[in-house]
């Protein structure tokens, strides 16, 4: 599984959600309006310039979906409300301008109501993303391997950050392993610190561990017993 989705993909996502709430709003007012709007492609090509220009300006493609935050919202609110300012004076504008032509069937509320409905669905674009990630995550984190991690050194504490953050590597640290009587009965990262004072395959048969990994600073006082459980 990827790490994150592309900023493309990102933006296409949004400019198709442009397009899909302009349709739904078009075709709702046509169904209630006296007359028919008119030059329906050539306002879907602006609103899509529009918007499309401020999700650029505003940077709502950056970062990763999967973890968006309220920072991140808001950029796209701040995106939508700056668009349908702007759609919204260029209707009065138009409509100030040449009054009698058909510019003005766009009404002045379909600029207000379209920028709702884009900031409701980017919203909910990004927390459904979020959601299926989440739920992803924890589906897998029943499939992750129990491990020890040999030592209690600067880059095993380092290798148990990384594996306790990202969730959908394949390995789930249970304990560190110390041949340190100094060490142990300690906890770091929420981890304990265990003395090996026995037989490894005991130990790990007690945890119900399946893997040894061992950090580049172990290999050295690597104890030939570990070879066959070990993963570097």
């Amino acid at each position: 599984m990827s790490n994150y989705m592309p900023r493309w993909i990102i933006y296409g996502i949004d400019l198709a959600i442009v397009m899909l709430a302009f349709f739904s709003l078009w075709t709702f007012r046509d169904t209630i309006a006296v007359e028919k709007g008119v030059y329906m492609w050539y306002k879907l090509a602006i609103v899509v310039l529009i918007f499309g220009a401020t999700s650029i300006i505003f940077r709502t493609y950056h970062g990763v979906v999967r973890f968006s935050s309220i920072g991140d919202l808001r950029r796209v609110v701040q995106a939508v409300f700056a668009a349908t300012l702007t759609y919204e004076i260029g209707s009065i504008a138009i409509y100030a301008i040449y009054p009698y032509t058909y510019v003005a069937a766009s009404h002045l509320w379909f600029p207000i109501f379209l920028g709702l409905m884009l900031i409701a669905g980017q919203l909910v674009f990004r927390f459904v993303i979020r959601s299926v990630f989440e739920y992803m995550v924890e589906s897998n984190t029943i499939k992750r391997t129990r491990s020890f991690i040999l030592g209690a050194d600067a880059q095993s504490i380092q290798l148990t950050n990384y594996l306790l953050s990202e969730k959908s590597f394949p390995y789930k640290p249970v304990a560190f392993i110390t041949m340190e009587n100094g060490k142990a009965n300690k906890s770091v990262c929420g981890i304990p610190i265990l003395y090996l004072n026995g037989n490894m395959s005991s130990y790990m048969n007690k945890y119900k561990v399946n893997s040894l990994l061992v950090t580049k600073s172990q290999l050295d006082t690597l104890p030939r017993e570990f070879y066959d459980k070990c993963i570097v």
